[in-house]
Parts: structure tokens; sequence; C-alpha cells
């Protein structure tokens, strides 16, 4: 596998990353670790495959032992999932989770508050 080819399906992962899961960062490698748990574990470990591989493609030997199949299938996977995603639907996800988890603390508070003045005798 030559570095141009690695170097073109590398881009296009960083670009959906950035596109898709608003994951910004100067190299692979780093949107990676601030991606963290918004990919899943296979999909973090496939991309960690191309990271390690883009290095092996400046050694003349180590960069012909690349498997291609290997890295294509992790590249195809990857694509496929953060095409999947959409990022309109994703932030209206995490704005009604936000919301949720924020009525759900007032009723528990709110309960706390009913449960206090009635052991305090006012209720």
């Amino acid at each position: 596998m030559d570095r141009a080819e690695l170097n073109g399906m590398i881009d296009e992962v960083r670009r959906l990353l950035d596109e898709r899961l608003r994951v910004r960062g100067r190299s692979l490698s780093r949107q990676l670790r601030r991606a963290g748990r918004m990919l899943p574990r296979r999909l973090r470990r496939d991309a960690r495959a191309l990271v390690e591989a883009q290095s092996l493609t400046g050694h003349p030997t180590l960069g012909l032992m690349l498997d291609r199949t290997r890295l294509g299938a992790a590249h195809r996977r990857l694509v496929e999932h953060l095409e999947a995603i959409d990022p309109v639907e994703a932030r209206k996800t995490r704005v009604i989770r936000l919301a949720a988890t924020i009525a759900l603390n007032l009723l528990i508070v709110a309960g706390l508050l009913v449960a206090v003045l009635v052991w305090r005798g006012f209720l």
C-alpha cells in the first residue's frame, strides 16, 4: 500500500469525523483521542490501525508488510459508520437528554424538599 492511497483513506476518515461528530484535530490520532467513546471500541481499534500504518509507510521494508485488505476493511467500516451518523439528529438527542436529566434532578430535589418539610412538621 503506497503512502498516497493510505493518506487518502485517512483524510476521508478525518473529514467525516469533523463533519459528523464535530471532532477536530491536527491529526487522526488527536481526533481519535478527542472522539473518545463517540466511536465504538472496534472502530477506534480500526482507526488506530490506520494511524499505525501511516507511520509504517515511510519505512521501505515495513511499508511492504502492511495488510491492504485489513486496512481497506477498517477504512470501509469507519466510513460506513460515520456516514450513517446524522449530525442534526445527534444534536437533538443530546439536547433532549440534557433536558430530561435536568427535569429528573428537579423532581428529585422537589421530592426531597417535600420530604424534609413533612419530616419537620411544616406540611
